[in-house]
């Protein structure tokens, strides 16, 4: 099952004040979501600055400066890593 770091690090919740040292289930394994720009200005109509992306469960959108320095093509990069050893083992510490 995916969850987020507060998710795992709350038990369960999306509250801080109430987590408690219950047990966990293992990390078997990590995904880390990127938005990456290129290194060039395309100055092309068609590379919108407002444009929405979604990186990991998040929807996120670019700052006004990052809108307003030029036109540059940006993409979402997602990886998932699993890490030895955690495969396999359901339990929980």
């Amino acid at each position: 099952r995916y969850m987020s770091i507060l998710y795992y690090m709350c038990n369960g919740t999306d509250d801080l004040d109430i987590a408690s040292v219950a047990t966990r289930p293992r990390v078997m394994s990590i995904q880390i979501g990127m938005l990456v720009r290129g290194s060039d200005n395309t100055r092309d109509s068609l590379v919108k600055g407002d444009q929405e992306y979604s990186v990991l469960d998040q929807k996120v959108k670019l700052t006004a400066t990052a809108q307003s320095s030029g036109k540059y093509l940006r993409q979402v990069i997602t990886q998932t890593i699993a890490l030895r050893n955690g495969y396999g083992l359901t339990e929980t510490l």
